[in-house]
């Protein structure tokens, strides 16, 4: 019967807990085995209180390792769903057509997405450190002004309008802006802008609307 209660432990454990954690609880459990012949010499009275706490102790251990292990495995899961997430997140940046662009309090770019390249001209790294202001164009400044102002007055809102960006090569493009206040955040600590080249879309409809123009004022002409 004495031999029942570390076996029973073992068992317990075998269910609950890894073969490691059972290993080394079978071990504990043997070590004591060798002292089982002097509770024989105790009363019962003694006897059965004491096999009692060692069985109590026994399980608070297996409940123990259980919870612990239970625990690790949690974490394991969550690390792996969040690099997972961030290694799917990395991926859309990478390969989206749209620049994304986060620049600090003063209007320094702490990152550009790889879109860069060709929205701009530039390599994003070459791009770090300098301010977005020197790419605005001049007639645009005051639309940036208002919509930094406006991210700073309600940083949850999303703010969006139409800014001209200066490409290495190419003159100034014409861009769709999407910008959130993320200052707050301390894995941005930024203001994050989504760019969409818009210029191959507008100079269509300029031209069109220019063309509508002069045929409004040949008519007004004719009719006088």
């Amino acid at each position: 019967m004495l031999l029942a209660f570390p076996l029973v432990s073992v068992l317990m454990s075998a269910f609950l807990l890894s073969a490691r954690a059972t290993a080394l609880l079978a071990a504990v459990n043997l070590s004591v085995i060798p002292a089982l012949p002097r509770f024989m010499n105790l009363d019962l009275p003694l006897i059965v209180p004491s096999f009692l706490l060692f069985l109590i102790l026994s399980v608070l251990i297996v409940l123990t390792a259980r919870i612990i292990q239970i625990d690790r495995a949690r974490i394991a899961h969550q690390a792996e769903a969040m690099a997972v997430s961030e290694a799917r997140f990395r991926a859309l940046i990478d390969n989206s057509t749209d620049l994304v662009l986060v620049t600090g309090p003063e209007g320094t770019i702490t990152f550009a997405s790889p879109a860069a390249r060709t929205m701009l001209g530039h390599e994003p790294d070459w791009l770090m450190g300098r301010n977005i202001r020197t790419f605005v164009h001049p007639d645009d400044e005051a639309t940036g002004r208002q919509i930094y102002g406006d991210l700073l007055a309600a940083p949850d809102a999303v703010r969006q309008g139409e800014i001209r960006l200066l490409h290495a090569t190419d003159g100034y493009r014409l861009c769709q802006l999407a910008a959130q206040n993320l200052l707050d955040d301390p894995a941005i600590q930024g203001f994050v802008g989504n760019l969409r080249d818009i210029t191959d879309i507008r100079q269509p409809e300029r031209g069109l609307t220019a063309i509508g123009r002069l045929n409004t004022a040949r008519r007004d002409v004719s009719a006088r």
